[in-house]
């Protein structure tokens, strides 16, 4: 219940009306997980924006925190909400991948794969997250997991018929050169 412990004639401060638009408006008493990622990504923005890249991971992580499935499921339903929790999707997909990049460049190749399997879960055709899992698997010298990724990626490229970026297609070609036969 919204407000609990005010009565009835009390005036309404969490939902707002505006001739069609009902609105939750925020304050320390109500807070959504949708304003938080919000939040967060804003942060992270603003810090790109800053060049302040070094300072985003503890909003990343704080993000990704948030993130237990596609957003706003059940407003999906309503054709007007399709773009908006697409949009926080992909958003969410970025902040992974920003994370997994930022791992792999650690060396904590674990972590920089979870990252990229997260985002793959939400967005399997994501051809960064493809790619990260690509650099994961050269990164740990795993040959097997070298040629699968290859493959998925090439699988993930023929399905769409489309070319690689160019990135892609440079480390699929070092990565089809690389060890043993």
């Amino acid at each position: 219940m919204f407000e609990s412990g005010r009565g009835s004639g009390d005036g309404n401060y969490h939902l707002r009306v505006d001739g069609n638009t009902v609105r939750l408006v925020e304050s320390p008493a109500l807070r959504t997980d949708l304003w938080d990622v919000r939040q967060h990504l804003a942060a992270i923005r603003a810090r790109h924006a800053d060049g302040e890249t070094a300072r985003v991971d503890g909003d990343l992580v704080a993000v990704l925190g948030l993130w237990r499935g596609d957003p706003l499921l059940d407003l999906t339903r309503l054709y007007a909400f399709v773009p908006v929790a697409e949009g926080v999707k992909l958003e969410l997909v970025d902040a992974a991948l920003s994370l997994g990049e930022r791992r792999l460049a650690e060396g904590d190749s674990t972590a920089a794969l979870h990252s990229a399997e997260r985002a793959l879960a939400s967005s399997p055709y994501s051809e960064r997250a493809l790619r990260l899992v690509l650099a994961v698997q050269r990164q740990r010298v795993d040959w097997e997991g070298v040629r699968r990724a290859v493959r998925r990626i090439e699988g993930v490229l023929t399905e769409l018929g489309v070319e690689p970026e160019p990135s892609t297609a440079v480390l699929l070609r070092q990565s089809r050169a690389l060890g043993p036969r």
